[in-house]
């Protein structure tokens, strides 16, 4: 227990506090460790009983030690039947500790912290920003024009929150020829141009912004390429596992893109026919351990290689897990397979298998899967990087 052991008690908090009656005293670290061993939706309860066991429960570091103890899912939720949505935060078992009614039929979640960015399927409906701790809408995002995916970002450096959109657009060269082309605008929440696009250069590439092809660490965005069903590029020149980089800080482009692990580890004698077969694998990106990865699904031997990203500068990347997984997340012929969503304390992965709405945890240690709860009617899904502890 690392992370309780380097915990600091907060100057405010008595040496003790009471738990019960007058004549039962428990030290803080007992009581610290006591509530750390609570799930959120007790702990949200038990925080109200006095002003100390809230400043205990509310200090950064406690609420660091239990969400990596008890990590949080954020949901979408959809029922087809009566088109009600509402987001829904999730603990591991499956118990839902809070939710919040959607105006719009929604399929894509961006979180940072406590703010949750969603974007409703409709386009002339706008993305909203809530604060999940006080589940209000903070900001309703101006000029769909703008793209349709919203991506939010947090700032370490400035503390600032932004939203990011990549749209695609039509223009014609000088010859009159048709031409497809992406943009690129930033919005700063909370400043006093928040209601305004800033228009900054566009990508080096076509990048997605869908879920799963694009990951925000640390102040800086990642993107994956578009698919070449949708632009027709040479893949001699932009790679499948190519990645462009958009610092949110400067609000640029970085000048060259990130070469992914897949192509630079192929072998000469197989690169060609590595390259134009790489699309009989998915390619994904995810955040684990505030690292950037890189997942590899293997269609074939259903395998799933998990690189990370050692060193961006020197575009220097680790296979640190590898591992199979039944061809039963085959769904109506579709390859839908496990996608990592965070590292628990134990080493394990929870993983999130798509159409059947599981989340699943992977041993490494013993290479085993185990069913750990099903979300149903999920249509978007992400971690909770907040402090749900702050809310009142």
């Amino acid at each position: 227990m690392g992370s309780v052991l380097s915990w600091n008690k907060p100057a405010e908090l008595p040496a003790t506090s009471s738990l019960g009656n007058d004549s039962t005293l428990l030290p803080t670290d007992l009581l610290y460790e006591i509530l750390l061993h609570l799930p959120a939706s007790e702990l949200c309860r038990l925080r109200l009983v006095c002003r100390s066991w809230r400043s205990l429960t509310s200090d950064p570091g406690f609420a660091k030690a239990h969400s990596s103890r008890h990590p949080l899912v954020v949901c979408i939720h959809g029922d087809e039947d009566s088109r009600a949505c509402e987001l829904r935060i999730v603990e591991l078992s499956g118990k839902v500790i809070k939710r919040v009614l959607l105006e719009h039929w929604s399929y894509d979640i961006s979180i940072q912290l406590d703010l949750i960015c969603v974007t409703p399927f409709s386009s002339p409906n706008p993305c909203t920003i809530l604060n999940i701790t006080d589940c209000e809408v903070t900001t309703t995002l101006p000029d769909s024009t703008c793209g349709r995916v919203s991506i939010l970002c947090y700032v370490p450096s400035t503390g600032q929150y932004k939203v990011l959109r990549i749209p695609m657009y039509a223009t014609r060269d000088r010859e009159g020829d048709h031409l497809v082309k992406q943009g690129c605008y930033v919005m700063t929440l909370g400043a006093a141009d928040s209601a305004k696009w800033r228009a900054r250069p566009g990508p080096p590439i076509f990048v997605s912004s869908q879920s799963g092809q694009t990951v925000v660490i640390c102040g800086v965005a990642y993107f994956l390429p578009l698919s070449r069903y949708y632009i027709d590029y040479n893949p001699t020149n932009v790679k499948p596992d190519t990645i462009a980089l958009f610092d949110m800080t400067t609000e640029e482009w970085r000048n060259e893109t990130l070469q992914g692990p897949v192509n630079s580890h192929a072998t000469e004698d197989v690169d060609k026919k590595r390259l134009y077969n790489l699309y009989h694998y998915n390619l994904e990106l995810a955040s684990l351990d505030s690292c950037l990865v890189m997942v590899q699904h293997g269609f074939r031997d259903c395998s799933i290689d998990l690189w990370f990203l050692e060193d961006v500068d020197k575009g220097l990347w680790a296979k640190r897990y590898s591992t199979q997984y039944a061809p039963s997340h085959l769904h109506n012929n579709m390859f839908l397979p496990p996608y990592p969503l965070v590292l628990l304390e134990d080493g394990k992965i929870l993983m999130w298998v798509a159409r059947k709405d599981i989340l699943r945890v992977y041993d490494p240690t013993r290479r085993t899967w185990a069913d750990l709860t099903e979300l149903e009617h999920c249509l978007g899904i992400s971690m909770y990087t907040g402090n749900l502890l702050s809310s009142d």
